[in-house]
């Protein structure tokens, strides 16, 4: 009877998935980053994809710094600011802590300190900012005024980007936890566990879940991706996605990415992968290399940066590669689409800026520790934030 209650519970949720997918039709309607980038990769599809006439010019308008360099060393900064209000969110690890900005002066308007640091992006959800801190704690901060609203132990590092929807705000710790919180209250709504396995070495990296239709989807460093119910905590489907079993990290860090009836998510050691989001199927893999990097995607073609210091365009329906982007040196990070041009930094130097049809470079920053975090677009800008703390708001 245990046996067919839960085939049973399982045809039920696939059914529910499919009802709320055939009333959404319309191509990922989500606040225009014009006006609010309010999560990691800009909302809780996390596609990093603006719909803009952008102006193709990296002129720096301001630059802030954030806090004390420890060394010469990169990468140190991973997180990525967030917008809204005509303020930007940082979060910040040598600057131990996270800090609110005028989007158009830059001028600091309050400080939050976490003393072991914050490395992964905040989130801003109804007048508050969510983010996990280095000490194994959510925060949830006023955004006005920066002050304390709750925090929560998750009893692991988080370096995952909170996501929230419906009252609920999910965030994956270190430990390979998934968690969903009451957002007003920190109340543990559920939880999902991912067991490591016999893994013998994790990246030090968390995949950030991402939302849709009523389903929580995430990476683990097992491996797997998992497609997990939003209300309650049940799994719909999991799928192994790494390659080689003697591969020395097997993890999947990278943020899943919802594109209507498929997801796409890259591993360690595998390459990038397009998934049926209702089975868990995969429908292609692009196996050149791995990557822990989140892809993007426009109505056309998804954008991967993978280990090697190469970013591909890639198309979409068959997975077949249109360009690819060579770096000089470094690695790039995760890219965001800006209208007709793709930009991202790199470990190396350099923010740049490509015609996302041909992969031809039109612009890049000189900043001499390079970058380890995405950029965003917010307002006509670019922010990114260098590997040694410096905040840049970039444009004409």
């Amino acid at each position: 009877m245990k046996i067919k209650k839960e085939v049973i519970k399982k045809i039920l949720l696939i059914a529910v998935f499919l009802l709320q997918a055939s009333c959404s039709h319309q191509l990922n309607k989500v606040p225009s980053p014009d006006y609010s980038w309010p999560f990691y990769q800009g909302n809780v599809l996390r596609n990093g994809y603006v719909e803009t006439e952008f102006k193709p010019q990296l002129g720096r308008k301001w630059t802030k710094f954030l806090g004390s360099i420890s060394g010469s060393y990169a990468p140190q900064e991973y997180s990525s600011p967030v917008a809204d209000d005509n303020r930007i969110f940082t979060a910040s690890l040598s600057g131990k802590g996270v800090r609110a900005f005028n989007e158009n002066s830059g001028i600091l308007l309050w400080y939050f300190k976490v003393e072991k640091g914050v490395e992964g992006s905040p989130a801003l959800y109804e007048g508050r900012v969510y983010f996990g801190g280095n000490d194994g704690y959510l925060y949830a901060v006023n955004s006005e005024t920066g002050l304390l609203v709750w925090k929560f132990n998750a009893d692991a590092e988080i370096l995952s980007s909170p996501v929230a929807d419906e009252g609920i705000i999910y965030f994956s710790a270190a430990n390979d936890i998934l968690y969903a919180l009451d957002a007003k209250t920190s109340k543990l709504i559920w939880r999902y566990r991912e067991g490591r396995g016999a893994e013998p070495f994790s990246v030090r990296a968390t995949s950030s879940p991402a939302v849709k239709d009523g389903f929580v989807y995430a990476g683990f460093s097992n491996g797997t991706v998992a497609a997990i119910g939003a209300y309650d905590g049940s799994l719909l489907w999991k799928k192994r996605i790494t390659g080689n079993k003697s591969a020395k990290f097997r993890d999947v860090d990278s943020s899943p990415v919802i594109d209507e009836d498929r997801l796409y998510i890259s591993s360690y050691d595998a390459g990038l992968f397009a998934l049926n989001v209702a089975s868990g199927e995969i429908i292609w893999g692009f196996e050149e290399a791995g990557s822990s990097k989140t892809v993007v995607y426009d109505k056309e073609s998804i954008y991967y940066s993978d280990n090697e210091g190469r970013v591909y365009s890639i198309a979409k329906k068959t997975g077949i590669a249109k360009w690819k982007f060579n770096l000089e040196e470094g690695v790039a990070t995760t890219p965001i689409v800006i209208g007709n041009y793709l930009s991202f930094g790199s470990s190396y130097r350099y923010l740049y800026l490509l015609d996302k049809f041909n992969g031809k470079e039109i612009d890049r920053f000189n900043t001499p520790s390079g970058f380890s975090s995405s950029p965003i677009f917010y307002k006509g800008s670019l922010l990114a934030l260098s590997n040694t703390g410096y905040l840049y708001s970039l444009g004409r």
